[in-house]
């Protein structure tokens, strides 16, 4: 299972593999599939922990797990097997983030990358509903391009973190001078000393930073 006679996973590959094991419950499968599935999904979060994106997993793999790559014939074997387990069920509720997540407001942020990551930053946005079943919860998405990806539980709880490691209105600056939008509200930045900030003056201020 460890693709070293054959080519690489795509990237695209790489990306549908990351869903199908997180959106299907694999806990069926013959015990030699099992624990690699569960390999690939903690490599997964790890990955994304690290600021790759999904379809970069084989590249990590390369730094962490030599001849461990996902190959195009490993895919093509995993592909039906998950497609044909049943859908996971979804929890009732978001578990509790440890206490770092209180650390981390709303927001845009951007935090360095390991090395040999596709980009020296990755981007997240921090979701807090105020109202609706999901008020007082939070959610983590990778954002890419102009999609938001949410992370599995460990990554988002992982990511939070780091941001908070990394500190929040440090993060939100980064995503904003990167961006050219507010890394609290997400509007665009048009007067030159916010857009050197990061953040607008009246979200600065709102967060007191």
């Amino acid at each position: 299972m460890n693709g070293t006679t054959t080519r690489q996973a795509s990237f695209k590959q790489l990306k549908w593999l990351r869903d199908l094991l997180i959106q299907h419950d694999y806990s069926n499968f013959p015990a030699d599939w099992r624990d690699y599935c569960d390999f690939l999904k903690e490599a997964f979060d790890r990955c994304t922990q690290a600021g790759y994106e999904a379809g970069d997993l084989n590249n990590w793999l390369s730094i962490h797990f030599r001849d461990r790559e996902v190959s195009q014939d490993t895919f093509k074997t995993l592909l039906p097997r998950l497609q044909s387990a049943p859908k996971s069920k979804a929890p009732a509720a978001q578990r509790e983030y440890p206490d770092a997540s209180l650390l981390v407001p709303a927001g845009r942020y951007a935090i360095p990358t390991e090395d040999g990551a596709r980009n020296k930053l990755a981007f997240y946005l921090v979701n807090r509903p105020e109202e609706g079943k999901w008020a007082g919860k939070v959610f983590v998405s990778m954002l890419v391009s102009d999609n938001g990806y949410r992370l599995p539980f460990a990554t988002q709880a992982a990511v939070l973190r780091k941001i908070a490691a990394f500190g929040a209105e440090s993060a939100s600056a980064a995503y904003g001078r990167e961006i050219g939008e507010c890394g609290v509200c997400g509007r665009t930045l048009t007067n030159d000393e916010s857009r050197a900030r990061g953040i607008g003056p009246v979200c600065a201020a709102k967060m007191g930073w």
